[in-house]
């Protein structure tokens, strides 16, 4: 009798062992998982930023409309300039003709 209950405290004990070593892996798990958790919210924060961040960026400030503004009217000079340079190369070419 006394072997059976030595046996039964012996399998008790492996259980027990078993058992605490399984409680310390769910725990491990646990940690890890919300880790993860909070590495994904980061995440998703961190993305949220970003795509709030090109919706601003893509607003162009005073000063770049500004600038294109200026390019424009420089681009629009330099156009008048040429086109006045293309008439004045037509007229001295038709006034010989007008001459004789």
């Amino acid at each position: 009798m006394r072997t059976d209950e030595e046996k039964t405290e012996k399998m008790m004990n492996e259980r027990n062992l078993m058992l605490d070593l399984k409680m310390k892996e769910l725990l491990s798990r646990g940690e890890f998982q919300n880790q993860l958790e909070i590495e994904v919210d980061r995440l998703y924060r961190l993305q949220e930023i970003k795509l709030y961040s090109m919706r601003v960026s893509s607003l162009r400030s005073l000063r770049d409309k500004e600038k294109e503004r200026k390019m424009k009217g420089d681009q629009i000079m330099v156009n008048t300039t040429e086109h006045r340079d293309e008439i004045k190369d037509e007229s001295p070419s038709q006034s010989p003709n007008l001459e004789e």
